[in-house]
């Protein structure tokens, strides 16, 4: 495709091509003629270039990101996850921008000065740096057992009660694995032929397509409303809520719960808690939002499920969680 053509098809102008390809981005061979001549791989990363500008990278960021790998393939996929990031970040700034500017207008309405709210953002880093920043969970990726977890007596006790319950199903059975990471859960449990890891990690999800190549990866948070096809016999969390704000532990739940078969299965292994002050004794030097065991349960019956309790080790407990029977 030649200059004139990638000009039209994407609505770029020839100077910004040049800019891409001074700034080392795009490659374009030369004819015959000494024309420029765009391969379908210069064409995809246009796109993506156009599409990152449009959010605020810098042709310098933009660089970063498509180094992030050294593989092309890599290195596309990356620079998706980076604008899906920004424009996650982004959606995080505007609503804070308005959750102010509304409480400046209801200070005025009463009477009050509104000098203490801020209606601007204040001079932010560059949205690399800020997509980078908020993609810390990212960098733990590779290798993260063995980095993190592998002196966790309690991590590998609730993981192996999580492998025993489920070696009593079918191969085929349809599964959930929600919140997957690197699928080391599945490493002794190859051979299931029709389970779906979802992560809202990138680079957690592509290090489970190396260790559970049959697993079918899904990029997506918990949070998000799940599709109305999405069904699963078994539906399996390890260690998934003690990352999330408690507020957020609920909408999590629910949604578990919604894309399970009516007769089907949650299971949930985590690190749950008695009362506070053991939660405040578990803590760590990392954040995390252990869930009390008894209020999760009532949750759960709230939601017209009945949650069996096994413990495993001083804080890990299983939930096995179903419809209520009437």
């Amino acid at each position: 495709m030649n200059t004139k053509e990638i000009c039209k098809q994407l609505s770029v102008t020839t100077k910004m091509l040049r800019v891409y390809e001074e700034g080392g981005l795009i490659h374009p061979l030369r004819g015959d003629n000494n024309y420029r001549e765009y391969s379908e791989e210069d064409v995809l990363r246009i796109q993506m270039i156009v599409m990152l500008r449009n959010l605020g990278f810098s042709v310098k960021d933009i660089d970063k990101i498509f180094r992030e790998k050294e593989n092309h393939l890599d290195s596309v996929l990356y620079a998706f996850y980076f604008q899906l990031q920004a424009i996650k970040l982004q959606q995080r700034q505007l609503d804070e921008n308005r959750n102010n500017i509304t409480d400046a207008i209801n200070q005025m309405l009463a009477g009050n000065s509104p000098v203490d709210r801020v209606l601007l953002q204040n001079e932010r880093s560059s949205i690399y740096d800020e997509v980078r920043n908020h993609s810390d969970f990212d960098d733990m990726a590779e290798d993260y057992v063995e980095r993190f977890l592998k002196e966790n007596k309690e991590y590998h006790a609730g993981i192996a009660e999580a492998r025993q319950f489920l070696d009593g199903f079918d191969r085929d059975t349809k599964i959930l694995d929600a919140g997957g990471g690197t699928c080391y859960l599945w490493k002794e449990l190859s051979d299931f032929t029709n389970v779906t890891i979802l992560d809202n990690s990138l680079p957690m999800l592509m290090y489970a397509r190396q260790n559970f190549p049959a697993g079918k990866c899904l990029l997506r948070d918990v949070l998000e409303p799940p599709e109305e096809k999405e069904s699963y016999d078994v539906v399996i969390s390890t260690f998934l809520f003690h990352h999330m704000p408690y507020d957020q532990q609920r909408i999590a739940l629910q949604n578990l719960i919604g894309v399970k078969k009516l007769h089907g299965i949650l299971y949930i292994v985590e690190r749950f808690c008695e009362d506070e002050e053991e939660i405040e004794r578990s803590r760590g030097r990392s954040i995390d939002y252990k869930p009390l065991i008894h209020p999760f349960v009532e949750m759960c019956e709230e939601m017209g499920c009945q949650a069996e309790v096994v413990r495993v080790g001083q804080l890990v407990r299983c939930l096995k969680i179903t419809e209520m029977k009437m």
